[in-house]
Parts: C-alpha cells; structure tokens; sequence
C-alpha cells in the first residue's frame, strides 16, 4: 500500500512528493542540441520519502529528503538521473520504512533513539568541489556523492 501524505498544499501538485529513483537515457528532442554543450546540471530538492510524523506536516520544504537531478548533455544527446542522498535520516527512516525525524530542528519531536543523530538532508545546495558532489544543508556536515552515478561516498556524520 502506498504511503498516504497529508491533505495539504505542501503535499500536492507541483509539490507533490516524487519518491522516484532512476534513470533516463537519450530523451526525445524536438529540434536539436548545439554539439558544444558538452557538461551537466546538477541540482537538489526536498522530497520526503516518508509522510511526515502527525504534527509535524507543516515543514516538508526544510526537512524533506535531499533528491539529487543530473542533466548530462553530450554530443547532441541529454540523459537524466535522480537520487535520493544517503543521509543518516533517509538510511533510518527507510529501514523503519517511516519517518522517525519530526520537525525541523526540534529533537523533541523525533524519536527517542534517533534524537542524538545528525539531522541533515542534504537538500539545500550541491556543489562541485574536488571531483565530488557535495550536497548541503546550512546545519549539518555535507555528504559526498559520485558526480557520474550519484551514490552517496561519504557520511555526514
């Protein structure tokens, strides 16, 4: 059964959550690309994997799981991938299959045993530094991700 998020703007239309991971190669084009774009665009969303715990609905823009997009444009051709990062918060919260983080910055509201983690989504920002991705939140240790296939290298922890 697929999990159900709460009635509110924050959760529909545009802003509904994707939960979508994977890959698409050689799109459809109408016209052509210029063969001198030749490089990617990276970029990071919120999306939580999980409804959010009863609550704590209000905050999905700030506490939703960090998505990363590729855009590889290459010899007239474009490919696209999407991952979610493999922060502490999505690692547990996928093997408890909910969400067990609450509201933004509040440890009050998390579960007891997840209280003392680090609580980043890598959500906010994701550069390119030394042959790596970063994916970013203000609050927290970035996390590296592979810039080819964007798995996640290293904890933030």
């Amino acid at each position: 059964m697929a999990p159900e998020y709460p009635n509110n703007p924050w959760f529909q239309g545009f802003e509904a959550p994707c939960r979508f991971e994977g890959e698409l190669y050689d799109f459809i084009i109408e016209g052509t690309l210029p063969a001198e774009i030749d490089g990617t665009f990276y970029r990071t969303m919120p999306d939580p994997q999980y409804p959010p715990k009863e609550g704590c609905e209000h905050n999905v823009a700030l506490n939703g799981d960090g998505a990363i997009d590729a855009i590889r444009i290459q010899d007239g051709k474009a490919d696209f991938k999407q991952r979610y990062v493999r922060t502490q918060k999505f690692c547990i919260e996928r093997e408890a299959r909910r969400s067990v983080l609450g509201l933004y910055r509040n440890r009050y509201t998390d579960d007891r045993a997840v209280q003392h983690l680090v609580h980043s989504t890598g959500n906010t920002y994701v550069v390119f530094y030394n042959k790596m991705l970063l994916a970013l939140k203000e609050d927290s240790p970035p996390y590296a991700l592979d810039p080819d296939t964007l798995a996640t290298l290293t904890c933030g922890a």
